[in-house]
Order: C-alpha cells, then sequence, then structure tokens
C-alpha cells in the first residue's frame, strides 16, 4: 500500500497543484476562457515533467531504504 501511494504521489501532488490554481484563478474574477489556455499549458508541462520528477521519488525512496545499511557500513569502517 505504501508503495503504491509513493509511486503515484508526484501524479497526486501535480494534479493537486493544477486544480488549486485553477480554482485561484478562477476566484480572482478571471473567465475560464482565460484560465483555460493557461492551464492546458500547465497540464502538459507537468506531464513532460512527469518521468523526471517519479525518478527522484524513486532515488529518495531507495536511499531512505538504504540509510540503515550504510549507518552499519560507517559504525564498522573505523574499526578496520
Amino acid at each position: 500500500m505504501i508503495n503504491a501511494v509513493s509511486m503515484y504521489s508526484p501524479e497526486i501532488i501535480t494534479l493537486g497543484g493544477i486544480i488549486l490554481s485553477m480554482l485561484q484563478l478562477m476566484a480572482s474574477g478571471k473567465s475560464t476562457a482565460a484560465v483555460l489556455p493557461l492551464v492546458g499549458l500547465c497540464t502538459f508541462a507537468s506531464y513532460r515533467l512527469m518521468p523526471a520528477v517519479s525518478l527522484k521519488f524513486e532515488a529518495v525512496a531507495q536511499l531512505r531504504f538504504s540509510l540503515p545499511s550504510l549507518d552499519t557500513l560507517k559504525r564498522d569502517l573505523p574499526e578496520l
């Protein structure tokens, strides 16, 4: 379950940000016709950036998984 959440967290964050920015623009008095092209551009850009963002999330997850073994190595190396 946690692995599935961490796998989809970049998509969830991006979609939530796009929805919040769209609501904020519409609440500021802009018309839907003015907001829609900007939202489309942001959606397209985030779609293109999603693979890179997902790789960063995976790298951080792998680093967090490996930290206990790295701590053990750090503790044992001075003894050699």
